[in-house]
């Protein structure tokens, strides 16, 4: 059974685990600044192609833009007021 890892939840375990605190924020433009690297798993994933390969690449960026903008969207709205 697969477990849900939010990035909140996964930056407490990194912090339990290696001592290393980072905000989500943190998370997040990271995540973004590596998406350059992103290419360089493809030899690493299991897929029946390589078009299926590149798939999984587009599917993982559209995933950190997604919730990086979302993230970025609470920030800005909580410190913007009602």
């Amino acid at each position: 059974m697969a477990k849900n890892y939010t990035p909140k939840r996964l930056l407490g375990l990194v912090e339990r685990k290696f001592g290393v605190k980072l905000s989500e924020g943190n998370f997040w433009s990271e995540s973004y600044k590596a998406f350059k690297e992103l290419e360089n798993l493809q030899p690493l994933l299991i897929a029946k192609s390589k078009k299926e390969r590149k798939k999984i690449i587009k599917e993982m960026k559209e995933y950190f833009i997604e919730q990086s903008t979302k993230y970025l969207n609470q920030i800005l709205s909580s410190q913007m007021g009602p």
